[in-house]
């Protein structure tokens, strides 16, 4: 090997190096510089040192032509290495919504096979050659290996030229990270003294005239130097000190035929083999054969490591070669080698020559080379294939390079060639977080693929623009495109329709109202019953993905069989990152069940998983459940630290979802500790976060409530407590943020009315809204409540249940606040006697049962009482005879006929149902109440609500067409007559009553329906 000249010191650097990684202190080294400076040659050296100290050396080069595939330096490394397998040969199967997540741990998953290689070996030297002309995913898992090398005995050698990066921003921002991780040597040109010193030991005639000479023709430039004394230029006594030149005058000795040979190497790259430059150039192979022996012996060429491989011995005069053809030839020569490429299985290499072989009519006609649209169809199944390998840059270029064409052109490529381009490119720019402009031209193609009638397209296009999944958040844009794409693909089965589905339910939720909940639920199930019916596992588990969020919408039961199963498919599939996802939210469900075993002997197989993904929001998601943990089991000095580690974390990682994680549980923690007032620093952020989300609100007001923000938490709690006290199905989380939110406020009124709905509630354990964030448990609050109500029995009755639930969850500290306030219910006083003679008369009266009314007469005053106790006294009226009527039968809705005590109108129209109809209608109830009790039995609260809400439809009709006595209703005339009287006055008792005490009055509004029948139900 040729001696190095004035590279002594970082010769010996590079040695040093090897040194320190030969002791497990692993090293990268960089080498930069212009053209023909030496670093290749400086590569070598540290290769041939590594070599005879026994180490093991793989090269990997990149592809300065273009069109090499991803990964492609670093595929040469494996192979190199003979390693089982290259872990960038599997294409993605899945692109799951955390495909950024899978490109790491494909990353990691490299990166560990060659430290494990490493400690086998145990020495290895890789050497990564003109990284100015690597993509970016190949640059990216070098900065992860240059971070985990330092206890490895690697040593890591890269060149590239300084010059190249102007060309492309993206490729010199990522060398630039990747040199603060390296030590770095920029290699400048030889000293008078180096030339003198290699002119010395090349040249016997040497003298200090001649290496005057020499350094003022060269400039010290080595590869100058070499040609200069190769051809004996000082003997001329002259030499233009310029590279082209010297590449000129080395090429001029070739015959046209040879140099017409390397010309279409050329264009093949720095690197070839004889039957590519034939097939290319449509030449016969001995003539092939002939002219690179000739190159062989001109050392323009030299041998490759590849079967029948060569390699041009210089990069500059492989690039001299090319920009000497002509350009028409040039396009030629391109597009068959894109052909041959393409029928050989590589669309990418193929993508790069058809893109150069392309060239658009001009003035005197087309030119012989490949049509626009067949470089756009394979750019896209390029950029398709990228995309597949979660080489996200790739698809990017690609994508973006074949648009260009058709920008430059003046005219777009047909609309489904065109809309499947701007996808790929948005759905790479949506991984790469570039998220507002992969939207953009998500939407873009969206529009294009409806032009064009193809409704698959146009789903496909929704989708993409739904990539990422913003739990929280509603994006109006996305309904839009998802809701017609839904419509387009109509009714047929398939799994694009399964996929659209699911999406909009994610994307309606959370719903605005619980109004709305019932659609979200059903497009969740009917997405998932597809997928099940169609057998297809992948869109199963796409299914259940975005399902996640849109499960808060249903029965418990329901919600954990559906994080169980996609805990199973995913294992089935291997699907690691949605393992990953899916845990912490299966071992929050395990507690909250009380299976807190269960949830531990998860704990082992979930950081096995961590060691292989550990980016910070998983490692943060896992410390959530350890902080937990540590909270249930009462040990406030290790929550606290693990809550500290957390919060350093979080704040790393800047705004977003982990941010919102985090603040999840401090909700939790303050709401599990009975503690508002702990939340006084994140209140704000709370109140941005989860200000207006359901189930969340409530708890916002009970924030602001403890933290003496008092008039927000009323102002906050208005709308809420409305909606949620009159509407159904409402969330657990709702009903239990509400009811606390009232104990905080001392809102007595609110406390009594929202008791009897929160013990509906099945659940009497825990809610989880995350990983490692619980509120509860419910029977907790329901004894808060009913000690606000003077209850004691029926507080201490909770209490105990809460107690036992706290118990099987190892919970000291919830054990120890149940017991306190069930020791406060136990000394809750006997109520005061009556003041008067006359509270003393109206308590001789039975009382009504709590949360209904009376009302009875007393001469010409009616007195109506509520259950706690409430009373008002109204002078007579028809419509307080109308209220008594109906408080006498609770729960039946009554015909105004029958409370006006008519028994039928005069000039009638028959029956309102004849016998067959009326049994039909009896049948049909008796069916409704069955499903009802099932769907209560399974906690289908929704379902539960739609059965209940159709037999008081039904209820009405059918006592509409019974009179007093059980006789057939008659249609009369007079009923809307009858309807309009009964309804104005008993509204005028009802604004009778608020006017007294608004309280009773809002409570009577709440608990009475009008209209043809009319009925009070009890809270």
């Amino acid at each position: 090997m040729q001696p190095l000249y004035g590279r002594e010191e970082v010769v010996g650097r590079a040695r040093a190096a090897l040194a320190r990684a030969a002791r497990g202190e692993g090293r990268l080294l960089l080498f930069t510089g212009e053209p023909g400076i030496g670093k290749s040659r400086l590569a070598e050296q540290v290769a041939s040192d590594a070599l005879s100290q026994g180490w093991a050396v793989a090269w990997g080069r990149c592809w300065e032509a273009g069109g090499a595939p991803a990964y492609w330096p670093w595929r040469q490394v494996f192979r190199s290495l003979d390693m089982e397998a290259d872990p960038f040969a599997e294409a993605a199967a899945e692109l799951a919504p955390a495909a950024a997540e899978l490109r790491f741990a494909l990353f990691e998953r490299a990166v560990r096979r060659l430290l494990e290689h490493a400690g086998r070996q145990p020495l290895l030297l890789l050497l990564l050659d003109d990284l100015h002309a690597a993509d970016a995913p190949s640059l990216l898992l070098l900065l992860l290996l240059a971070r985990e090398i330092a206890r490895a005995p690697l040593c890591v050698v890269g060149a590239y030229r300084e010059a190249e990066l102007r060309l492309s921003p993206e490729i010199a921002g990522l060398l630039a990270k990747v040199a603060r991780e390296a030590e770095l040597w920029a290699l400048p040109r030889l000293s008078p003294g180096d030339v003198a010193a290699w002119l010395q030991a090349a040249d016997e005639r040497s003298s200090p005239a001649r290496a005057e000479s020499l350094y003022r023709l060269t400039e010290g430039h080595p590869l100058l130097i070499v040609e200069t004394l190769r051809l004996r230029a000082l003997e001329a006594g002259a030499w233009p000190a310029q590279p082209g030149a010297v590449l000129d005058e080395r090429l001029a000795p070739l015959v046209a035929a040879v140099r017409a040979t390397l010309e279409v190497a050329a264009v093949l790259g720095r690197e070839f083999s004889g039957a590519e430059v034939a097939a290319a150039g449509e030449l016969a192979p001995d003539q092939v054969a002939e002219a690179l022996r000739e190159a062989l012996a001109a050392s323009i060429v030299v041998p490759a490591a590849a079967l029948d491989g060569f390699r041009f011995s210089h990069v500059l005069l492989r690039d001299r070669l090319y920009r000497d053809i002509l350009p028409s030839r040039r396009a030629a020569l391109h597009a068959r080698a894109g052909e041959r490429l393409l029928a050989l299985g590589d669309p990418q290499a193929a993508a790069h020559h058809l893109f150069e072989g392309h060239v658009e009519p001009g003035p005197l006609g087309p030119p012989a080379t490949v049509a626009r649209e067949r470089v756009g169809s394979v750019a896209l199944a390029a950029a398709e294939a990228a995309l597949s390998r979660l080489a996200f840059e790739a698809a990017v270029s690609l994508g973006r390079r074949a648009l260009g064409l058709a920008a430059a052109a003046g005219e777009p490529f047909a609309q489904p060639l065109q809309a499947q381009l701007e996808l790929v490119v948005a759905e790479s720019l949506i991984r790469l977080g570039e998220t507002s402009e992969g939207k953009q031209l998500a939407a873009h193609a969206a529009l294009l693929a409806a032009s064009a009638g193809a409704p698959e397209l146009q789903a496909r296009a929704a989708l993409v623009y739904g990539t990422e999944l913003m739990s929280g958040s509603i994006d109006e844009q996305m309904n839009a495109l998802l809701r017609e794409a839904q419509a387009r693909l109509g009714e047929v089965d398939s799994p694009l329709r399964a996929r659209v589905c699911a999406r909009l339910a994610a994307a309606l939720t959370p719903p605005r109202s619980y109004r709305d909940a019932p659609e979200i639920v059903g497009l969740m199930r009917s997405a998932t019953d597809l997928a099940r019916r169609l057998g297809d596992c992948h869109t199963l588990l796409y299914v259940l993905q975005f399902s996640a969020t849109v499960t808060l919408l249903v029965p418990d039961e329901e919600r954990f069989a559906r994080i169980e199963e996609t805990l199973e498919l995913a294992r089935a599939l291997d699907q690691r990152v949605v393992l990953l996802t899916t845990l912490p939210a299966y071992l929050t469900a395990l507690l909250v069940r009380g299976e807190r075993d269960r949830a531990e002997a998860e704990l082992p197989a979930y950081d096995r998983l961590l060691q292989e993904f550990p980016q910070p929001l998983h490692r943060i998601r896992r410390g959530m459940i350890a902080a937990l943990l540590s909270f249930l089991d009462g040990d406030e000095e290790r929550t606290e630290r693990q809550l500290a580690e957390l919060r350093a974390l979080v704040q790393r990682c800047g705004p977003g979802p982990a941010h919102a994680l985090w603040l999840s549980q401090r909700l939790s923690f303050a709401q599990l500790r009975c503690r508002p007032d702990s939340l006084v620093a994140e209140a704000d952020a709370l109140i941005a976060h989860f200000g207006t989300m359901l189930g969340s609100a409530p708890y916002i007001g009970w924030m602001l409530a403890g933290v003496g923000r008092r008039q927000e938490a009323l102002e906050r709690l208005a709308s809420v407590r409305i909606e949620t006290l009159q509407e159904a199905p409402v969330n657990l989380m709702d009903l239990m943020g509400l009811a606390e939110s009232a104990l905080v406020l001392g809102d007595r009124e609110c406390c009594r009315a929202v008791y009897p709905r929160l013990q509906l509630a099945s659940d009497r354990m825990f809610w989880n809204i995350g990983p490692g964030s619980i509120f509860g448990p419910t029977a907790r609050i329901l004894g808060d409540l009913a000690r606000v109500r003077g209850d004691g029995a029926a507080a201490v009755r909770h209490y105990d249940e809460a107690i036992a639930v706290s118990e099987r969850l190892r919970a000291p500290l919830l054990v120890e606040l149940c017991r306190r306030g069930r020791a406060a219910a136990l000394a809750l006083p006997e109520p005061p006697p009556p003041a008067t003679a006359a509270a003393a008369a109206e308590s001789s009266a039975p009382a009504p049962a709590r949360g209904e009314l009376r009302l009875r007469r007393e001469g010409d005053i009616w007195t109506l009482v509520s259950g706690a106790g409430t009373l008002v006294r109204l002078r007579h009226s028809k419509g307080l005879g109308y209220l008594q009527g109906l408080l006498e039968q609770p729960g039946r809705p009554l015909h105004v006929l029958e409370l006006a005590g008519i028994d039928h109108a005069t000039g009638d129209a028959g029956s309102v149902l004849d016998a067959r109809a009326k049994e039909e209608y009896r049948a049909r109830l008796a069916e409704l109440r069955s499903e009802q009790e099932e769907a209560e039995q399974y906690r289908d609260l929704a379902r539960a609500e739609r059965c209940a809400r159709e037999i008081e439809a039904m209820a009405e009709q059918l006592a509409g067409a019974v009179g007093l006595g059980g006789r057939d209703r008659r249609a009369a005339s007079d009923v809307e007559r009858t309807r309009i009287n009964v309804q104005r006055r008993l509204k005028d008792v009802v604004e009778r009553v608020s006017a007294a005490d608004p309280a009773l009055g809002r409570i009577l509004r709440a608990s009475l329906s009008t209209g043809t029948f009319c009925c009070y139900q009890p809270l």
